[in-house]
């Protein structure tokens, strides 16, 4: 079985499927970075709960609000703490 089988299992149910997104808002260490970690976690909760209200088949998590982007040499571990919090 391939992975994303293997994450998405109802995909293989029918022939389509639909996979919502998770916008993350900007992290910490990220120049629009506004929010709590607490308020970052809610937000996102919110939207994975809407999805889940409306029967998604699975969700992919992004941080395009993290703009403008910062390379990785400059971001420091809060960004990828909070992201895979």
């Amino acid at each position: 079985m391939n992975r994303f089988a293997k994450l998405f299992p109802k995909c293989l149910k029918s022939k389509t499927s639909i996979i919502g997104m998770i916008h993350v808002r900007s992290l910490p260490g990220t120049p629009l970075h506004k929010l709590t970690v607490q308020e970052l976690i809610d937000k996102a909760c919110e939207e994975a709960l809407m999805y889940k209200k409306y029967n998604f088949d699975g969700v992919i998590v992004e941080n395009m609000h993290d703009v403008p982007y910062v390379c990785s040499k400059d971001s420091g571990p809060e960004v990828l703490s909070v992201m895979t919090a």
